[in-house]
């Protein structure tokens, strides 16, 4: 290998891992960033005694739900739309009544929050949502319902809020999230005599949003940056020396 081709791969070294070290604005002009689906059937269940919500694992028991998940923004990760195996732990809790309308039941959920991570022997955090005053509705006696809260929107309970966190993703500026969920094969939706929910089981996906203030480029975390000056300076020096001897 000739010793002139030494500061391009180090240049070249350099830009790989300034981008598979950045963190990219989650939305340049607003909307979905993100999206997941259980690969278990039954992956989610309600309790009407306590008037918790909890994600299921594969045993039957409150545990991480394997799900399939996907950036629909590029990441470190590979391409938008990459899936990734990982699982979601979720967990939320009421003490709000539920809301009769008619056909339509309204349960209002005080505190939610999903976890995703990836698998395998080193998970690594991939998105922490955080939820307050979401909302699960649906028809009474139906067999499919909906989760899900706007930030700044009132759902009966008090106005929600939805917030985000990930090491891929920049959410700074974000406004307006929104948090949606959708739920298939309850075996009947309906409201008990304590005034929650009856308790079901069922399976489910989701997506999150949002509107982004920020700019619209990746931006390398600070280590990043460090590491990408010391590279350069090294590779700029190599050539003066070289140069000065030639």
């Amino acid at each position: 290998m000739r010793l002139t081709r030494l500061p391009l791969l180090i240049a070249a070294a350099t830009m790989a891992l300034a981008i598979g070290g950045a963190k990219i604005p989650a939305f340049a002009n607003g909307g979905t960033f993100a999206t997941f689906s259980d690969s278990s059937s039954s992956a989610y269940q309600f309790f009407n005694k306590t008037g918790t919500f909890d994600s299921i694992s594969s045993p039957g028991t409150p545990g991480p739900t394997p799900v399939n998940f996907e950036f629909l923004v590029h990441t470190s990760f590979g391409a938008a739309g990459t899936n990734i195996a990982a699982t979601l732990t979720m967990v939320g809790s009421t003490t709000s009544g539920v809301v009769n309308s008619g056909t339509l039941l309204n349960q209002p959920i005080d505190n939610l929050t999903y976890l995703f991570k990836t698998v395998g022997p080193n998970p690594v955090t991939l998105l922490t949502v955080t939820v307050t005053n979401a909302s699960l509705y649906g028809t009474k006696g139906g067999s499919t319902a909906g989760l899900g809260a706007t930030a700044g929107i009132s759902n009966g309970n008090g106005v929600a809020s939805v917030t985000y966190a990930s090491s891929f993703l920049n959410f700074t500026g974000t406004g307006r999230n929104n948090a949606a969920m959708n739920f298939t094969g309850i075996p009947n939706f309906s409201a008990g005599s304590n005034g929650f929910l009856n308790s079901f089981k069922a399976s489910g996906g989701g997506s999150f949003a949002g509107a982004h203030a920020g700019g619209t480029g990746p931006v390398p975390e600070a280590g990043t940056v460090v590491s990408f000056g010391v590279l350069m300076g090294l590779g700029a020096l190599f050539l003066f020396r070289r140069n000065k001897h030639d």
